[in-house]
């Protein structure tokens, strides 16, 4: 597969949180993201890369234990922009 960008627009919002990066973190554990994934988060809060990866660090806390490096991995891919679409 190709590299690519995927974005996501209202990446700090409740379906970002609980349903998408829960799922491209999944897909990259098991191998099925190509190395040079990016994700990039779109959202109207005051964040950084840093801030965004830190909140995204804290909501994938649950879903393996002792699977700190796989997090820190995935969240590498992560890339933040603050912007408002109207």
């Amino acid at each position: 597969m190709d590299d690519c960008t995927y974005v996501i627009f209202g990446a700090t919002g409740n379906l970002a949180k609980i349903k998408l990066l829960p799922a491209l973190y999944r897909l990259d554990v098991a191998g099925r993201l190509p190395d040079g994934l990016k994700v990039v988060g779109f959202g109207r809060r005051d964040w950084d890369d840093s801030a965004w990866r830190d909140k995204v660090s804290g909501w994938l806390a649950g879903e393996a234990e002792n699977a700190r490096e796989k997090i820190d991995a995935f969240c590498e891919r992560l890339h933040f922009f603050t912007g408002d679409l109207g």
